[in-house]
């Protein structure tokens, strides 16, 4: 989740700092960013990216959506290989 990791390091916040705001583990926080873990974003780690970012469901949602649209169009490109 490249639009999670920006919105972290442009808050100048480590994985570690950031995990402990969500109240979740350092080690479940990069699985989450590197998308290993929480494929679809539960409601409650979306309200907490929410309140630490200011950013609205809506905009995660659509960074999602982007997210899953571009892995897919690799997936395409890859098959037609």
């Amino acid at each position: 989740r490249k639009w999670l990791k920006d919105l972290r390091t442009k808050a100048n916040l480590s994985q570690d700092e950031l995990s402990k705001k969500m109240n979740i583990s350092q080690n479940y926080y990069s699985s989450i960013e590197l998308g290993e873990r929480q494929k679809d974003l539960s409601l409650s780690l979306i309200v907490k990216i929410s309140e630490i970012f200011g950013v609205t469901f809506k905009w995660i949602a659509d960074q999602e959506q982007k997210e899953q649209g571009d892995e897919m169009q690799k997936q395409e490109e890859t098959i037609k290989k």
